[in-house]
């Protein structure tokens, strides 16, 4: 998972597209990339270059960090649950939620102590899902009918009750943690 990238120690800002050059060149995956747009998960980038031109080298770095240790996590946690749905992202944070299946809340402690240091993850708690929370996926349902809702869900074959599950990645460089909250 380790890439190493080289861009010019003279500049501290870049083009975003010669940016995305530089880490396709290297390897980066496409669908990560194809996120770079207004409406993607790399929107302030995006806007910013619009606006600017230009972007900052180490927010181009510290993005891509979050979305491949955020996307490997999210697969990871696919394979322990069967399935893994990504219920927000934006920036550094994902909110995900797993089945909880025949397994304990201690299990998915477990699975992530055991997996915090390959994918950065410095902080992260589990819980059930509330009584509440299932209102609100509802009262979320009628409000986004008719409009377009963009869902991921990483799976396998699984329709058990979801667990919660909020993680923090550290991305060195930058002060605050990234966080997954995965319910």
């Amino acid at each position: 998972m380790r890439q190493s990238m080289k861009f010019p120690l003279d500049k501290e800002r870049m083009n975003l597209q010669e940016i995305v050059n530089s880490m396709q060149n290297n390897g980066v995956d496409m669908t990560i990339l194809k996120e770079l747009t207004p409406e993607g998960n790399g929107s302030d980038l995006a806007n910013e270059n619009i606006e600017r031109g230009d972007v900052t080298i180490t927010a181009s770095l510290q993005w891509l960090h979050a979305e491949t240790f955020g996307l490997a996590f999210n697969q990871f946690l696919a394979r322990e649950f069967q399935e893994a749905e990504i219920l927000e992202h934006y920036s550094n944070y994902f909110k995900l939620r797993v089945p909880r299946g025949e397994t304990t809340i201690g299990y998915a402690f477990g699975i992530i102590e055991e997996a915090k240091n390959t994918y950065r993850i410095s902080e992260y708690s589990a819980s059930q899902t509330t009584l509440e929370q299932i209102f609100q996926r509802f009262a979320k349902v009628s409000v986004d009918n008719g409009s377009l809702v963009t869902k991921i869900i990483f799976k396998s074959s699984s329709k058990e009750p979801m667990s919660k599950v909020t993680v923090t990645q550290s991305i060195p460089g930058q002060t605050e943690p990234a966080t997954v909250d995965c319910e």
